[in-house]
């Protein structure tokens, strides 16, 4: 079901073949976080961990963070790149965009396995406007990549807003409308800018609460539609180091949903 359709999205079950995608053990990648865990752990709880050791070297005078901040942006950085493509991550071995969409025809793209189901393409775009809106207006509070290049235009996608909120209807419209090349391209394009900008943040900044200006900006350019008033509840009053879960956890969550849709589309990955 749409996200926005019912307000909350229900947890899928953690036994689909899929979700053992997001959960593989990247322990010998994460340098010395790796040294603190006796027992393999998952890519969310590591991204979690890393979050702790935001807060706590945030917190260290600046002297006392040299050496420290470089692994955690590290991290980040491998683990967003996981979750998109090999033009935004070529280092990372497993990008799992690439896995769902290589070889996949644009119908099954748009295919909706039933209609209450998203389609991958709206979902690969409610990921990208979500990281668009969650980096660059509310972490950093500059303008959306989706206002550079035409890329509403050229993905056939006049809506604005971040797709939570939006009824089943208007995901079968989106759907069947949107240019899934360009769809993939835009999110490309906005995983690029998260990296370069979350490589050159101000990590001690990040404990601060999000300024109410950005979140009156986010509904003011139209990325909060009304039905999504529970987000900009929600929103109100994060640390800005919340929106960095929009660029990694919130993409691992919607990607096992995709895997599972495509699985259900007759063009399951064979795992």
């Amino acid at each position: 079901m749409s996200e926005g359709a019912a307000g909350q999205r229900s947890t899928l079950g953690l036994g689909n073949r899929e979700w053992s995608l997001l959960v593989i053990n990247h322990a010998k990648n994460v340098r010395n976080v790796e040294s603190w865990v006796s027992t393999p752990i998952t890519s969310l709880a590591r991204f979690r961990l890393a979050q702790v050791v935001c807060n706590l070297t945030a917190r260290l005078p600046a002297a006392h963070r040299t050496g420290l901040m470089p692994t955690v942006v590290d991290l980040f950085l491998f683990e967003q790149g996981h979750v998109h493509s090999r033009e935004v991550a070529p280092s990372v071995v497993l990008n799992l965009e690439d896995l769902l969409c290589d070889g996949l025809a644009d119908e099954i793209l748009r295919r909706q396995p039933d209609e209450h189901t998203n389609s991958i393409v709206w979902l690969l775009w409610h990921m990208a406007r979500s990281e668009d809106v969650g980096i660059n207006l509310m972490l950093v509070g500059e303008p959306q990549v989706l206002d550079e290049q035409d890329w509403a235009q050229r993905m056939n996608v006049p809506d604005r807003d971040i797709g939570t909120g939006m009824t089943m209807q208007d995901v079968a419209r989106m759907s069947g409308q949107a240019d899934p090349s360009a769809v993939r391209a835009y999110r490309r394009a906005v995983g690029e800018r998260t990296r370069t900008l979350v490589a050159n943040v101000d990590w001690a900044t990040l404990d601060e609460t999000v300024p109410t200006q950005r979140i009156d900006s986010a509904i003011s350019t139209g990325a909060l539609r009304p039905a999504a008033s529970w987000v900009e509840s929600f929103w109100r009053g994060q640390p800005l180091m919340f929106f960095l879960w929009l660029a990694t956890g919130h993409n691992y969550m919607h990607l096992q949903e995709a895997f599972i849709a495509r699985d259900r589309c007759g063009s399951g990955i064979g795992l």
